[in-house]
C-alpha cells in the first residue's frame, strides 16, 4: 500500500554542541527519511538529520530525539498508532474491527499489519529493559563521556505508555505501561540515576517534565521540538 505524504518535516539534533569538546556540531547526512501515518490521518515525510563533531572526528553521529520518537525504527506508522493497535488487541478486538476504527481516523492498514504491529509492541513491553538500560549507561559513558536519555509519554485512553530511549543511538530501551504517574515514578526513580546529565522530554507544562526534573535535579532538561 502506497501512501503520499502531505508535507515534509525536517528535524536536527535538539542539542548542537559536542558532549566531549562543546564544539558546534555540523550536518553530516540524513539518518532516516520515511513517510509516517499519524492518528489524525495526516501523512508526513519525516527527515532525521545526522550531525557530527568536526573537531573530535570520532565518527559519532547525533540525531533528533523528536524525529526518533515519532515512529519506531523500521515502521511507518506513528508510535501512537502502534500503541492504539496494541491496546485494542489487549481488549480482544478483532483485526477487522481494529482496521475499521483506524480507517475512521484516516489511517489505512491491512489486517496482517495489525498482527505484526501488535506483536512488535508486545515484544517491546516484555523486553529485558533492565539490561538494556544498564548496557546503555556503560556504552554512553565509554563512547560519549556523558549519559543522556529521551523520555516520551503517549496516552491511549486510560493508559499511559512511558518510553525510554538512548539519546545518542535512538534505541528504545524500555516501554512501560502505567495506570498513573505514581507508577511511572517508580521506574524513573529506579533507573534514572545521578549519572544522567541530560533528559530530552515533553514540554515543561506537562507533569512528566516536572517529575523528571525532581527525580534528576542535576540533569539538564530539554524539550522535544514542536511537531
Amino acid at each position: 500500500m502506497k501512501v503520499t505524504p502531505r508535507a515534509v518535516k525536517i528535524y536536527k539534533p535538539e542539542v548542537l554542541n559536542c558532549p566531549k569538546c562543546q564544539a558546534r556540531l555540523k550536518y553530516n547526512y540524513t539518518i532516516s527519511n520515511k513517510v509516517v501515518q499519524f492518528t489524525s490521518g495526516r501523512i508526513f515525510r519525516i527527515k532525521n538529520m545526522g550531525y557530527s563533531c568536526p573537531c573530535c572526528n570520532d565518527g559519532n553521529l547525533y540525531i533528533s530525539s523528536t524525529a526518533n520518537k515519532l515512529a519506531f525504527k523500521g515502521y511507518t506508522y506513528s508510535v501512537k498508532v502502534m500503541l492504539m493497535i496494541y491496546k485494542m488487541k489487549m481488549e480482544h478486538k478483532s483485526r477487522d474491527l481494529i482496521c475499521d476504527q483506524l480507517a475512521s481516523k484516516g489511517v489505512e492498514i491491512s489486517d496482517r499489519n495489525v498482527d505484526i504491529i501488535s506483536n512488535k509492541v508486545k515484544e517491546f513491553v516484555n523486553m529485558d529493559y533492565e539490561k538494556n538500560i544498564n548496557d546503555s549507561y556503560i556504552l554512553q559513558k565509554e563512547k560519549y563521556g556523558e549519559v543522556r536519555f529521551s523520555v516520551d509519554k503517549v496516552t491511549v485512553d486510560d493508559l499511559a505508555f512511558y518510553i525510554l530511549y538512548d539519546f545518542y543511538s535512538g534505541d528504545l530501551l524500555a516501554l512501560w505501561i502505567c495506570k498513573d504517574l505514581e507508577e511511572a515514578k517508580t521506574y524513573f526513580k529506579k533507573y534514572l540515576t545521578d549519572e544522567v546529565k541530560m533528559i530530552i522530554t515533553v514540554r515543561p507544562m506537562f507533569d512528566t517534565y516536572q517529575i523528571l526534573k525532581k527525580i534528576c535535579p542535576k540533569a539538564k532538561m530539554c524539550s522535544y521540538a514542536k511537531f
